[in-house]
């Protein structure tokens, strides 16, 4: 596989995890952590606002996503994932390639990650 992202014409999602053998979900740990990086991508410092949640938790999503595909993007900002780092752990177990869409310009991003995780 190539280290470059694809998009989707359709829909502007990339692909942001193109190899994942070098997926770093072991960085997950059974507390309420983040790691600094999923696969490739970086997490952005905004996205520590909320904890990610325990590793054991992530077994479920991945099952979902191998069974029926990563229904949601994870929504980048400058190249690290903003939103969206549990289905991008949940995908590097699934073996799934991570897909991406950045934050739309306009929306401010502290107000974003508060919306996505206080819903």
């Amino acid at each position: 596989m190539s280290d470059a992202n694809q998009t989707n014409p359709a829909t502007g999602a990339t692909s942001g995890v193109p190899e994942q053998e070098s997926a770093n979900v072991d960085q997950v740990s059974n507390s309420n952590e983040s790691p600094a990086r999923i696969g490739k991508l970086e997490i952005h410092p905004l996205a520590h606002l909320f904890p990610m949640g325990p590793k054991e938790e992530l077994q479920p999503l991945a099952e979902s996503i191998a069974k029926m595909g990563q229904v949601n993007p994870a929504v980048t900002l400058d190249g690290k994932i903003l939103d969206g780092r549990r289905r991008a752990a949940a995908c590097v177990i699934a073996g799934v390639e991570l897909r991406t869409t950045p934050l739309p310009d306009g929306i401010d991003p502290v107000e974003f990650v508060v919306a996505q995780n206080l819903r």
